[in-house]
C-alpha cells in the first residue's frame, strides 16, 4: 500500500473523532461518549509543569492515529516505532522500541488544540485568521548512517463544516520526489500545489517565540520586506500560509520534533525554502550543540516563499546563535543534513553569496 494512501486512511480513521469531541464541546457540553466510554473534555497533562492545553480527542485520536499507521506499515514489511505529543504509546499494539526499527511515524493529533478548545474551526483557505487546528503526520525510514529522513507526510487542515461523518477541509500530502497535492475532502478534488507559482501580494511574516538577540538580527531584513507580522498558534497552519501563498515567511525557534517533521515536509515538496536549525536542548542557553538530537529537542525553523528571504532569514538567525555557516549542518524539509550552501541549490541559487550580496558579504555573516 502507497504512503499515500496509508495517510489518507489514516486521517479519516481519527480525525472524526476529534470533530465529534469538538462539536460536543460547541454544544457545551463537558463530556463527550467515545466507544461506549463517557470522558471529560477537558483533559489534564500528565506532565503537571507543562501547562499547555489538552482535549480528550488529543489522546483518544492519537492511539488511532498511531494504531492505523502502524498496523499498516507492520502490514507492509516496516518495522514501526513512534514519536508523538501525548502519553499512551504504550497502548499500541506492534510498537517497537525506536531502536529495533525502521521506519519512525511522527504525530500531532491536534497541532492547535488552545484553538480547538475555544470552538474554533476555520482554515487558510481564504485568509489567515490564526483560528484554525491541524493534524500532522509524518513518516521516516532510518538511513545507513543511523539518521532519519522523512519519505511521506501529511497535514489535515480544519473546516467550519467538518463533521463526524463527512470531513471537508483539505489534506495536504506530500511523497518523497513527488509534489504536494492538496485534497478536498467533501469532493475529492485533488490539485498539485506549486507554491512557486502562486503570486503573492501580502507581505506577511508569521513569527512564533524567538530569542531576542536572534530576532534583533532578523529585524534588520524584516523591516526591509515585512509589512504586517503575525501570530498564530496553530504550527500547521502557519506553515501552510506560506505554502498556499497567504504569507511570506514563517519562523519559530522552540517547536518539537512532532511540530516540525510534516510541516517542513509538506512546505519543501510544494516548492517553499525550508531550513531546520540545529537542534537547542531544553533548558539551555540556547548556543549551538555539537550533535543533533532527536526526542525533545526544540527544531528552529524558516519557512519563506521566497528562496532568497529565506536564506536571509536562515542566517541573520544563524549570526545571533553564533553558528559557523562554513561548518554548521542544517537541515532540508526531509530532514536529511546539509550544509548552510546546499540549503540553497534545490531551489536554483547557485551560491550562498548570491542570496545574501545585499545583506552582507558571505564572510561576514560567518564570522559576525
Amino acid at each position: 500500500m502507497a504512503h499515500k494512501e496509508i495517510l489518507t486512511d489514516t486521517i479519516k480513521a481519527g480525525v472524526p473523532l476529534i470533530v465529534k469531541v469538538q462539536k460536543a464541546l460547541v454544544a457545551g457540553e463537558d463530556t463527550v461518549e467515545l466507544n461506549g466510554v463517557t470522558h471529560s473534555i477537558v483533559a489534564n497533562k500528565a506532565d503537571k509543569n507543562d501547562k499547555s492545553a489538552l482535549s480528550v480527542a488529543d489522546g483518544q485520536s492519537q492511539l488511532i492515529f498511531v494504531q492505523t499507521l502502524t498496523d499498516k506499515l507492520t502490514a507492509a514489511g516496516k518495522k514501526v516505532s513512534a514519536v508523538a505529543e501525548e502519553e499512551g504509546l504504550d497502548q499500541i499494539k506492534g510498537l517497537l522500541p525506536e531502536a529495533e526499527s525502521n521506519t519512525r511515524v511522527i504525530v500531532d493529533p491536534i497541532d492547535g488544540t488552545s484553538n480547538f478548545l475555544k470552538k474554533h474551526r476555520s482554515n487558510t483557505e481564504e485568509a489567515v485568521d490564526g483560528k484554525g487546528w491541524g493534524t500532522m503526520i509524518a513518516i521516516q525510514e532510518r538511513q545507513p548512517d543511523e539518521s532519519w529522513k522523512t519519505v511521506s507526510s501529511a497535514i489535515y487542515e480544519s473546516s467550519e463544516k467538518d463533521t463526524p461523518e463527512q470531513l471537508t477541509g483539505r489534506l495536504f500530502i506530500a511523497e518523497e520526489g513527488k509534489q504536494t497535492t492538496v485534497t478536498k475532502m467533501d469532493s475529492g478534488a485533488e490539485t498539485p500545489l506549486n507554491t512557486q507559482a502562486i503570486d503573492t501580494t501580502a507581505k506577511h511574516v508569521i513569527g512564533g517565540f524567538i530569542e531576542k538577540a536572534a530576532r534583533a538580527q532578523m529585524d534588520v531584513t524584516m523591516k526591509e520586506m515585512v509589512s504586517k507580522e503575525l501570530d498564530l498558534s496553530c504550527v500547521a497552519q502557519s506553515a501552510l500560509a506560506v505554502a498556499t501563498g497567504k504569507a511570506q515567511a514563517y519562523y519559530q525557534e522552540h517547536p518539537n520534533l512532532h511540530d516540525v517533521a510534516a510541516i517542513a515536509n509538506i512546505a519543501e515538496q510544494s516548492g517553499a525554502f525550508v531550513a531546520v536549525m540545529p537542534v537547542l536542548k531544553p533548558g539551555k542557553d540556547g548556543r549551538p550543540t555539537d550533535k543533533i538530537q532527536d526526542g525533545k529537542d526544540r527544531y528552529p525553523i524558516v519557512v519563506a516563499k521566497n528562496p532568497e528571504l529565506g536564506m536571509k532569514l536562515t542566517a541573520e538567525y544563524a549570526k545571533a546563535k553564533g553558528y559557523d555557516l562554513a561548518t554548521t549542518k542544517f537541515r532540508r524539509g526531509d530532514f536529511t543534513e546539509v550544509s548552510f550552501a546546499e540549503l540553497a541549490q534545490p531551489r536554483g541559487l547557485d551560491t550562498v553569496s548570491a542570496t545574501v550580496e545585499n545583506l552582507r558579504e558571505t564572510k561576514q555573516v560567518a564570522k559576525g
